[in-house]
């Protein structure tokens, strides 16, 4: 009684034959749970709602009542009730609701860091590529982009990249040796035209 709760037991009929409180004879005592508590209790789901049992208690107290059964037979041999002030079902909630706002903040905080971490992992390629591709507008074409043996489109992706800069860096290496052989070749008729003249 104590901490606010109140524990009564009642007798098959409805008849509350003992209580938690104090006092030894206490003014719950040979008071009749209403029948519709007790239908309620048996009925399976039990018994849970904000009343004041049509008078046992002074004021409305949230109260959760159950049938006690007989192991032998299954009988119904009385009912228990358990009932607590209003007040201490808010603070319970409160106390829930704070619970709840701290896990909820934790495991926003651990989404965000993994959500931040495969992020990072994810775009790390792709910045890469950015790089390298600044790299071959400036005329640098031997920049590569490492194969991390990913298999999906950024694994694709980094394949296809590192092809085209291949094939750049071959176009590249053409050009300049055709540039070289092409002024090699005009070199020789200049100096033979110069000679002449």
């Amino acid at each position: 009684y104590a901490s606010g709760y109140h524990i009564m037991l009642c007798n098959p009929s409805g008849v509350i034959v003992s209580c938690s409180d104090t006092k030894m004879n206490c003014d719950h005592m040979r008071k009749t749970v209403p029948d519709t508590v007790l239908i309620a209790a048996e009925s399976g789901y039990g018994f849970a709602r904000i009343t004041d049992l049509n008078g046992i208690f002074s004021g409305r107290r949230y109260t959760v009542a159950l049938p006690l059964r007989s192991d032998l037979n299954d009988e119904i041999i009385g009912y228990v009730l358990l009932s607590s002030a209003p007040s201490s079902m808010a603070e319970l909630w409160l106390q829930f609701a704070k619970m709840f706002v701290v896990i909820a903040l934790i495991v926003l905080s651990l989404a965000f860091i993994l959500s931040l971490i495969t992020s990072k992992k994810q775009t790390k390629p792709i910045n890469a590529m950015a790089n390298a591709a600044h790299r071959f507008a400036r005329g640098d074409f031997s920049v590569r982009i490492e194969d991390t043996g990913r298999a999906d489109e950024i694994g694709e992706l980094t394949d296809a990249f590192n092809a085209m800069a291949d094939s750049l860096e071959r176009s590249e290496n053409l050009r300049r040796e055709f540039i070289a052989n092409v002024s090699h070749e005009l070199k020789t008729p200049m100096t033979t035209i110069t000679g002449f003249a």
